[in-house]
């Protein structure tokens, strides 16, 4: 997938196999249920421990915006586009 040219604060970009977007409200427990995994929290340093779903709503309502309107590398949801499964990570991109 080619993302250049694509601003991953306000579009979409689509492959074959993910869909990369801004998170939404419905995001909220999508999100909470990954940050649940070990192995993300063992990777991921900065997430709070224990994950609980007030930070999962204030990350994708409140973190995650305010870094798109500052201009800050935008996370992103990451889901499966040709599958009824749904998944979330952050995803983010840097120039």
């Amino acid at each position: 997938m080619d993302l250049d040219g694509l601003d991953l604060t306000t579009e979409a970009g689509r492959g074959p196999r993910v869909l990369l977007r801004p998170f939404r409200h419905d995001d909220v427990d999508t999100a909470y249920r990954a940050c649940q995994d070990a192995d993300l929290q063992r990777w991921l340093t900065a997430l709070p421990s224990p994950y609980t779903r007030g930070a999962a709503v204030e990350f994708v309502t409140g973190i995650a915006p305010r870094g798109r309107a500052a201009g800050r590398p935008a996370p992103t949801s990451a889901a499966p586009s040709r599958s009824t499964a749904r998944w979330s990570a952050p995803a983010g991109r840097t120039t």
